[in-house]
């Protein structure tokens, strides 16, 4: 992953994908803004692993391009989406 500081119009892109989260919803623009400006950009490649059960639970994401899929595994090891 590449990874940059949030940047003016990055920050109000953040912003209003964050509003329409039901966590944040209740924010008012101030503490939004102290979320967003929180945080840091990143870039993840193509069936790059952003995160694998198991991991510390100390960050969360928001897409703002893109999608992302989320995959487990049966019991047999075998990759299934969810």
């Amino acid at each position: 992953m590449r990874s940059f500081t949030l940047q003016g119009p990055q920050t109000s892109k953040v912003i209003d994908a964050l509003k329409r989260v039901q966590f944040f919803s209740q924010m008012n623009e101030e503490a939004l803004q102290k979320v967003a400006e929180s945080g840091r950009m990143g870039q993840f490649g193509e069936r790059e692993v952003v995160i694998k059960a198991g991991d510390k639970a100390d960050e969360f994401y928001v897409i703002l391009q893109g999608e992302a899929s989320v995959h487990v595994s049966t019991e047999d090891g075998a990759p299934i989406e969810v």
